[in-house]
Parts: C-alpha cells; structure tokens; sequence
C-alpha cells in the first residue's frame, strides 16, 4: 500500500505516520495539516491534523483526480479531476474528524 512516512533525522528507521488502513496517492504539506488524496474505501481529499494524524475528509462524494498535485493556500485546497480544477475548504465540515488513533 502508498502511505506515509516521517523519517527522523537522528539515523532512526522510517515510521509510517498513519494507521495501514489508508492509502495515499498525493499529498500536500502546511502548518496545520498534511492533506492527501487518500482512501481507506473510498478515494478523497482528506486532511490530516499536523499533531494527531486525526483525519477529516474534505471532499465528497468519492473523487477521480487527474494526474495533477494538490495544491494548498491560506483557506482552500485546489486540485485536478475530468479537465477541470475543484477546490474544497482546508477547514472540514462538522462531523468529519474521525476520533481514535490514526497513526502507529
């Protein structure tokens, strides 16, 4: 599976950064979050807090993206499907945040 992984500076083995459950395709990184095109059944713009890995899906429904980047500003996050651009707001909708450990 595609997922992601933090590499420690001090020399130490690669950990992944979210539970083996999700699957990433694209990512993008800022301050706050790591937001992805990413699955765990079906394929989405999820974010991912910075601190708690805790996931809060982005987009609905389930997205086809083109071969293009994610690309993150101060409020949005912009990306590529079916000749056209979608973007999707960085603050997620109530009751997205899945609580729970999402990272090993």
């Amino acid at each position: 599976t595609r997922t992601l992984f933090r590499e420690p500076t001090a020399g130490r083995k690669a950990v992944p950064h979210l539970d083996s459950a999700w699957e990433v395709q694209r990512f993008a990184v800022d301050d706050s979050g790591i937001y992805a095109y990413a699955t765990r059944k079906r394929w989405r713009i999820v974010r991912f807090d910075s601190k708690s890995f805790e996931p809060a899906v982005l987009s609905t429904p389930e997205i086809k993206m083109s071969s293009t980047t994610l690309l993150v500003d101060d409020s949005h996050v912009t990306w590529g499907t079916g000749g056209s651009l979608r973007r999707a707001s960085k603050t997620p909708p109530p009751n997205s945040v899945k609580k729970g450990p999402q990272h090993q």
